[in-house]
């Protein structure tokens, strides 16, 4: 079978038009006058392996196929397998702005609800641990006498402390929260 180059198909009937078929094609009327007029060429595209795409003139049906419909006729080119398909070198028709799509909306952005912030004094104010201040600057906390009540000592609020910290840092708020909440109990 004799072969031609796509190029020298589109010098000769100018740059072809992508046409895709909806309907039956025994009833699409566009379709039939250009396969009566030799203006269609079926492209053969393989899904497998690493053949390239090639032409015939006439339509041919089937699933891998694409239809290039061209401005003159293609007869001289009949009985040739059309080699070298170039799709940059296919007319793109300009469409109207009444018949593009619209640009599709952003999501409207979400909104917080606003956070409730509550004044210090009225939300802690039976939750302040009291300090006992130390009798002279430079005494260490060992030197103190171990205190006998329920309320936990210096080193353990430290503890806690930084163990809140440590789950914070973590992304574990949920924790921090419950440790914050047990040294206010304490």
């Amino acid at each position: 079978m004799k072969t031609a180059r796509f190029s020298e198909v589109v010098k000769q009937c100018g740059r072809p038009e992508s046409y895709l078929v909806l309907v039956d094609p025994a009833k699409d009327k566009t379709l039939k006058a250009s396969v009566k007029a030799h203006r269609v060429l079926t492209v053969s595209q393989a899904t497998v392996g690493a053949k390239a795409d090639y032409g015939e003139v006439g339509f041919e049906e089937g699933g891998t196929r694409q239809y290039l419909i061209f401005p003159k006729s293609l007869r001289h080119f009949a009985g040739r397998r059309i080699v070298g398909i170039k799709y940059d070198l296919l007319s793109l028709k300009e469409l109207p702005a009444s018949q593009r799509a619209a640009a599709p909306k952003p999501p409207p952005p979400k909104k917080k609800a606003p956070r409730k912030i509550e004044p210090a004094h009225e939300t802690h104010a039976g939750k302040v641990i009291p300090f006992k201040a130390a009798q002279d600057e430079g005494a260490k906390e060992e030197e103190h006498p171990k205190e006998t009540t329920d309320e936990p000592s210096m080193k353990e609020m430290k503890r806690m402390a930084k163990q809140a910290m440590h789950a914070l840092k973590a992304g574990k708020q949920v924790a921090a929260f419950e440790l914050l909440k047990k040294m206010a109990q304490e």
